[in-house]
């Protein structure tokens, strides 16, 4: 049995996905980073971009509209990262700068990692200990 957060494939991990030829409109797919459900109880969605990088428009709206319609207590976390592209982004240690919250982007003003901020509110919202599985 595989641990989880393992990446059981990590050469089809490294295959792009392309969205060509997949255009609605003016929309097209996206991605989403991670994706998280503790018990029906908290929705977290997780969304790296490289230091500098701004979220694009047509994804900010996708996530806008996801968590505010959820019906349960939902949120996105925006993380930074410097990673090179050769190597892994260890998603747990990067740095939470925004979260989607109540139908407002807010800014995280302390210098939390994507695993803190994700802790504090599985432990708001679901009520776990840190470090409970």
């Amino acid at each position: 049995m595989t641990e989880p957060g393992t990446i059981i494939n990590p050469a089809r991990m490294k295959q792009v996905c392309s969205f060509e030829g997949m255009v609605f409109g003016s929309g097209s797919p996206t991605d989403i980073d991670g994706f998280i459900d503790f018990q029906n109880k908290l929705h977290v969605y997780i969304e790296a971009k490289y230091d500098g990088a701004e979220l694009p428009f047509g994804q900010r709206l996708a996530y806008e509209r996801i968590v505010d319609n959820c019906r349960i207590p939902c949120t996105v976390v925006i993380v930074k990262h410097n990673c090179p592209p050769d190597e892994a982004i260890i998603m747990a240690d990067t740095i939470a700068v925004e979260y989607r919250w109540l139908d407002k982007w807010r800014p995280i003003r302390q210098h939390i990692t994507c695993l803190q901020f994700i802790e504090t509110m599985r432990e708001r919202y679901v009520g776990e200990a840190k470090g409970g599985k």
